[in-house]
């Protein structure tokens, strides 16, 4: 193991050890993040090199070199995944890594059809009408979630991962087509998912620094983005616009006798722009709260964070469990609950209360796993950053999932009336997802 570059607060080293073992890589970058006076790591086992900032009034060269070689060395001569203790940690990572990779594909791909449509055109198999039918049901399959459930019913004993293959198929049509707008969503996407999976990551190797690797066994999953009134509201549209779809579908068809106009009216009134501005805003918003401070490790409770008009912090000096749990179910009849744990007698209070708040720096580490929200930085001021920030953000939520409806409705009848062809509804479904996804990019500079 050597130094490959050093100056005052970061270096590289090469490290033979790590060279193609991907999951050693990844365990050394776990690992040393947790290492005192370390503020980040790079492990890359292709290049076989680990890059590390740090600060140099508390640690050295020396020292980190030493950190390293010591547990390459216990680790080598070992059949272990080295990564079991780090689970979560370790599938966010690869996550984050293949968005990326994903991110950097789509992108290098429509720079590739900017330069060959821009010298040769497009080809003639991009504009023909097969093309564009097959990619139109596609389309409207994977955006109606009543199709979509269809599907995956009766094709998944057949082709195991159906909803995978759906996604494979929408991409390859969206090549064959040419289409640049399909291909810019794509990107923004994974660029999306990307901000959201390394704010995660960032979040976690920061908590690990002050939470034991063993206390993440004790983490209890609380609730899912299915408990969001936000996504229960956007579930019903996507299913009660469906009939109204098919409908309008059925009259146009009864009315032009045109199959293509028919598509059309499917195509603009698909509702998974919806989907997209809701699954795209909450990326964004773990992403601003992660710049402030804060880490939110269920960003699905926003609902609840807005709604919050009771905040019990520090009144249980001195009180039993039971009395604790008494205080909490007495507001929880009147009151939207938001308690600051900072105790490990917090804990069932923590889990009956609607949010649960604490800070890093508390020494309960059960607390700390099964938080809902972490304050990163130990400033009560903090608090209030999250409400607002939550407010905001759930705003400009709200309001791209309402720009995706006028989307729907308003160029749904333009399309009823015969308005647009085949071409022009592919492409006005396809910019909806566009404008939605740019549009809650707004949240990314909330103040």
């Amino acid at each position: 193991m050597q130094v490959v570059s050093w100056v005052p607060g970061r270096v590289r080293f090469k490290v033979p050890g790590i060279y193609c073992n991907k999951w050693l890589a990844r365990y050394m970058d776990i690992y040393l993040c947790q290492v005192y006076g370390i503020r980040s790591v790079r492990a890359n086992d292709v290049t076989a090199s680990i890059i590390i900032t740090y600060e140099d009034d508390k640690t050295d060269v020396h020292l980190i070199r030493k950190h390293i070689y010591d547990k390459i060395n216990i680790l080598k001569n070992k059949e272990l995944k080295p990564l079991k203790q780090y689970t979560y940690l370790s599938n966010l990572i690869e996550k984050r890594d293949v968005k990326k990779r994903h991110f950097l594909i789509y992108a290098s791909i429509y720079i590739l059809l900017k330069i060959k449509q821009g010298i040769w055109g497009k080809f003639w198999m991009s504009s023909h009408i097969k093309i564009l039918q097959m990619a139109s049901l596609v389309t409207i399959v994977g955006g109606y979630p009543v199709l979509k459930n269809l599907y995956k019913k009766y094709t998944h004993h057949v082709l195991g991962d159906a909803d995978m293959l759906l996604k494979l198929i929408a991409v390859s049509f969206t090549l064959m087509r040419e289409s640049s707008k399909g291909v810019s969503v794509l990107i923004l996407k994974q660029l999306n998912d990307y901000v959201k999976l390394a704010a995660e990551v960032s979040c976690e190797k920061q908590m690990l620094r002050s939470i034991p690797c063993e206390a993440w066994q004790q983490y209890k999953p609380r609730s899912s983005i299915h408990d969001m009134l936000l996504y229960k509201r956007v579930k019903r549209y996507t299913q009660n616009v469906f009939w109204v779809s098919l409908t309008a579908a059925a009259c146009n068809y009864i009315m032009t006798g045109s199959v293509q106009h028919a598509l059309s009216v499917l195509l603009v009134l698909c509702p998974s722009s919806s989907s997209s501005a809701l699954t795209s805003g909450i990326n964004n918003y773990v992403k601003i709260l992660q710049r402030h401070g804060i880490y939110i490790k269920n960003p699905h409770t926003i609902d609840k964070i807005i709604s919050a008009n009771h905040v019990l912090y520090d009144v249980y000096d001195g009180a039993t469990c039971q009395e604790k749990l008494q205080v909490i179910e007495q507001h929880n009849k009147n009151h939207t609950i938001m308690i600051v744990a900072n105790k490990k007698e917090d804990l069932e209070a923590l889990y009956r209360a609607h949010v649960s708040v604490c800070f890093v720096d508390v020494d309960a580490h059960d607390v700390k796993v099964n938080a809902d929200c972490i304050i990163l930085n130990g400033n009560m001021q903090q608090l209030e950053a999250l409400s607002k920030l939550s407010q905001k953000a759930h705003h400009k939520m709200c309001q791209s999932i309402t720009y995706a409806r006028l989307h729907n409705f308003i160029l749904g009848t333009m399309a009823f009336f015969g308005h647009f062809d085949g071409f022009t509804a592919k492409s006005l479904n396809t910019l909806n997802s566009l404008i939605v996804l740019l549009l809650n990019k707004r949240i990314m500079f909330l103040k």
